[in-house]
Protein backbone atom coordinates (compact mmCIF):
# COMPACT_ATOMS: atom_id res chain seq x y z
CA UNK A 1 0.00 0.00 0.00
CA UNK A 2 1.52 3.31 -1.05
CA UNK A 3 1.62 6.28 1.26
CA UNK A 4 -1.00 8.17 -0.81
CA UNK A 5 -3.39 5.23 -0.75
CA UNK A 6 -2.81 4.76 2.96
CA UNK A 7 -3.44 8.44 3.69
CA UNK A 8 -6.63 8.39 1.62
CA UNK A 9 -7.83 5.27 3.45
CA UNK A 10 -7.10 6.76 6.86
CA UNK A 11 -8.86 10.01 5.95
CA UNK A 12 -11.90 8.10 4.74
CA UNK A 13 -11.90 6.01 7.91
CA UNK A 14 -11.69 9.09 10.11
CA UNK A 15 -14.53 10.74 8.21
CA UNK A 16 -16.76 7.72 8.71
CA UNK A 17 -16.35 7.94 12.50
CA UNK A 18 -16.57 11.71 12.80
CA UNK A 19 -20.06 13.03 13.60
CA UNK A 20 -21.49 14.61 10.51
CA UNK A 21 -22.68 18.18 10.61
CA UNK A 22 -25.77 18.61 8.48
CA UNK A 23 -26.30 21.81 6.63
CA UNK A 24 -29.25 23.27 4.77
CA UNK A 25 -28.16 21.76 1.48
CA UNK A 26 -28.25 18.26 3.02
CA UNK A 27 -31.71 19.00 4.39
CA UNK A 28 -32.81 20.22 0.95
CA UNK A 29 -31.54 17.03 -0.71
CA UNK A 30 -33.37 14.90 1.86
CA UNK A 31 -36.62 16.77 1.31
CA UNK A 32 -36.29 16.37 -2.45
CA UNK A 33 -35.76 12.62 -2.11
CA UNK A 34 -38.64 12.40 0.36
CA UNK A 35 -40.94 14.15 -2.11
CA UNK A 36 -40.04 11.80 -4.98
CA UNK A 37 -39.69 8.48 -3.15
CA UNK A 38 -43.38 7.41 -2.93
CA UNK A 39 -43.91 7.94 -6.66
CA UNK A 40 -40.81 5.92 -7.53
CA UNK A 41 -41.62 3.04 -5.19
CA UNK A 42 -45.27 2.71 -6.20
CA UNK A 43 -44.53 2.99 -9.92
CA UNK A 44 -41.70 0.46 -9.69
CA UNK A 45 -43.85 -2.10 -7.89
CA UNK A 46 -46.90 -1.70 -10.11
CA UNK A 47 -44.80 -1.41 -13.26
CA UNK A 48 -43.16 -4.72 -12.45
CA UNK A 49 -46.50 -6.39 -11.73
CA UNK A 50 -48.14 -5.08 -14.90
CA UNK A 51 -45.05 -6.09 -16.90
CA UNK A 52 -45.41 -9.61 -15.55
CA UNK A 53 -49.10 -9.67 -16.56
CA UNK A 54 -48.11 -8.49 -20.04
CA UNK A 55 -45.43 -11.19 -20.27
CA UNK A 56 -47.85 -13.85 -19.07
CA UNK A 57 -50.30 -12.85 -21.79
CA UNK A 58 -47.54 -13.00 -24.39
CA UNK A 59 -46.50 -16.45 -23.18
CA UNK A 60 -50.07 -17.67 -23.54
CA UNK A 61 -50.34 -16.12 -27.02
CA UNK A 62 -47.25 -17.81 -28.41
CA UNK A 63 -48.31 -21.17 -27.00
CA UNK A 64 -45.74 -21.56 -24.22
CA UNK A 65 -48.67 -21.97 -21.83
CA UNK A 66 -51.42 -24.15 -23.32
CA UNK A 67 -54.45 -21.84 -23.26
CA UNK A 68 -56.29 -20.13 -26.08
CA UNK A 69 -54.54 -17.42 -28.03
CA UNK A 70 -57.50 -15.08 -27.54
CA UNK A 71 -57.15 -15.32 -23.78
CA UNK A 72 -53.43 -14.54 -24.11
CA UNK A 73 -54.13 -11.45 -26.20
CA UNK A 74 -56.73 -10.23 -23.71
CA UNK A 75 -54.39 -10.75 -20.74
CA UNK A 76 -51.54 -9.09 -22.64
CA UNK A 77 -53.71 -6.08 -23.46
CA UNK A 78 -54.72 -5.79 -19.81
CA UNK A 79 -51.03 -5.82 -18.84
CA UNK A 80 -50.19 -3.23 -21.48
CA UNK A 81 -53.03 -0.98 -20.31
CA UNK A 82 -51.77 -1.32 -16.74
CA UNK A 83 -48.27 -0.27 -17.83
CA UNK A 84 -49.67 2.79 -19.59
CA UNK A 85 -51.86 3.74 -16.62
CA UNK A 86 -48.81 3.35 -14.37
CA UNK A 87 -47.13 6.30 -16.12
CA UNK A 88 -50.04 8.58 -15.27
CA UNK A 89 -50.12 7.30 -11.68
CA UNK A 90 -46.41 8.09 -11.36
CA UNK A 91 -46.94 11.62 -12.61
CA UNK A 92 -49.86 12.17 -10.22
CA UNK A 93 -47.95 10.83 -7.21
CA UNK A 94 -44.89 12.89 -8.11
CA UNK A 95 -46.99 16.02 -8.42
CA UNK A 96 -48.63 15.32 -5.04
CA UNK A 97 -45.27 14.74 -3.37
CA UNK A 98 -43.80 17.89 -4.83
CA UNK A 99 -46.77 19.99 -3.80
CA UNK A 100 -46.63 18.52 -0.27
CA UNK A 101 -43.02 19.58 0.29
CA UNK A 102 -42.91 22.61 -2.02
CA UNK A 103 -43.09 25.24 0.72
CA UNK A 104 -40.29 23.72 2.77
CA UNK A 105 -38.08 23.13 -0.28
CA UNK A 106 -38.62 26.64 -1.61
CA UNK A 107 -37.98 28.18 1.80
CA UNK A 108 -34.75 26.28 2.23
CA UNK A 109 -33.56 26.98 -1.30
CA UNK A 110 -34.26 30.70 -0.88
CA UNK A 111 -32.32 30.68 2.39
CA UNK A 112 -29.42 28.94 0.66
CA UNK A 113 -29.41 31.49 -2.13
CA UNK A 114 -29.22 34.33 0.41
CA UNK A 115 -26.76 32.68 2.82
CA UNK A 116 -23.76 30.47 2.32
CA UNK A 117 -22.42 27.67 4.47
CA UNK A 118 -24.68 27.94 7.49
CA UNK A 119 -25.32 24.69 9.33
CA UNK A 120 -28.65 23.67 10.73
CA UNK A 121 -29.66 20.96 13.14
CA UNK A 122 -32.13 18.64 11.52
CA UNK A 123 -35.47 18.98 13.20
CA UNK A 124 -38.66 17.16 12.26
CA UNK A 125 -39.39 19.86 9.66
CA UNK A 126 -36.36 18.88 7.60
CA UNK A 127 -36.40 15.10 7.98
Amino acid sequence: MTSNTRAAYLTKLQDSYTPREYNKLDALKRLDKKAKRPARVVSSVFGTLWGLVLGFGMAISIGAIPLSMTMGIIIGCIGLAGCIINVFCYRALLKAGKSKYANKILTLSNELMNERGTSVSLTEDYR
